[in-house]
């Protein structure tokens, strides 16, 4: 399994453009409300499908 993070300070569209380009199964999304929550967003780019997955120590069982 391969991650990548964006580090260019680039738009929420430009890095979803992105992980189009590079065929990324999946996005996970950390924003200010996801801090908050201690939550992520897990997109999977196929589909285009979101799930807030708020038990982070098990994120790997979404991805299975």
């Amino acid at each position: 399994m391969k991650c990548e993070t964006d580090f260019l300070d680039r738009s929420l569209k430009s890095q979803m453009k992105e992980a189009n380009r590079i065929n990324a199964e999946y996005v996970i999304v950390i924003g200010d409300e996801e801090l908050k929550s201690n939550s992520v967003m897990l997109k999977k780019m196929s589909d285009g499908s979101e799930v807030k997955v708020t038990d982070t120590d098990n994120l790997e069982n979404y991805l299975k």
